[in-house]
């Protein structure tokens, strides 16, 4: 999970926080990239298929399971970030989201083969460059775009109600939230 294929940051106006941080290894991915090895989800899909509403909030926290009340809790100032910063009505799961993707393939609704790259200069530092001329170079990435939110989120919520196997620890549930 990384990037933003639209464009839409939430570090600056046009990168994601993870690529933003490092372009330069982020780079050195897309240019070691394959389509058949690299599949990229990028923040774009969480705010758009994996946003957390407050009525997902509510069934969340309302599930009662050591997992659910665990995953409530340590989303619960995520939730004033999201609506302070991105204006998201909700939090949104960007890494659940790319391990429901690995998990379940089938949960990509909408995909694209393109040539990736990023940018390390200071302007648009992080900045996803996609291009999709018909003289761009061969395809580099494997690009999700858009996600099953439903399915996603029902692999979710069975996730956090399916028990823990025995001799595993519980997440501490009372701990203060993040």
């Amino acid at each position: 999970m990384a990037g933003a294929a639209d464009l839409r940051g939430n570090i600056s106006p046009t990168a994601e926080f993870n690529v933003w941080a490092d372009p330069e290894a982020a780079r050195i991915v897309t240019q070691a990239a394959t389509p058949e090895k690299v599949t990229w989800i990028g923040w774009d899909v969480s705010r758009k298929d994996a946003v957390m509403t407050p009525s997902d909030q509510q069934r969340l926290e309302q599930l009662g399971t050591p997992m659910a009340t665990f995953a409530h809790r340590i989303n619960r100032t995520v939730a004033d970030w999201a609506r302070d910063v991105t204006g998201l009505t909700g939090y949104d799961l960007p890494d659940p989201v790319a391990m429901a993707v690995a998990l379940k393939p089938d949960l990509i609704t909408e995909q694209e083969q393109v040539h990736v790259d990023i940018s390390v200069t200071d302007d648009t530092r992080g900045q996803m460059i996609i291009d999709r001329r018909v003289s761009a170079p061969a395809p580099n990435i494997t690009l999700v775009r858009r996600v099953d939110e439903t399915g996603f989120k029902k692999l979710l919520f069975d996730t956090v109600t399916t028990p823990l196997p025995a001799g595993l620890p519980l997440p501490d549930a009372t701990a203060p939230a993040l």
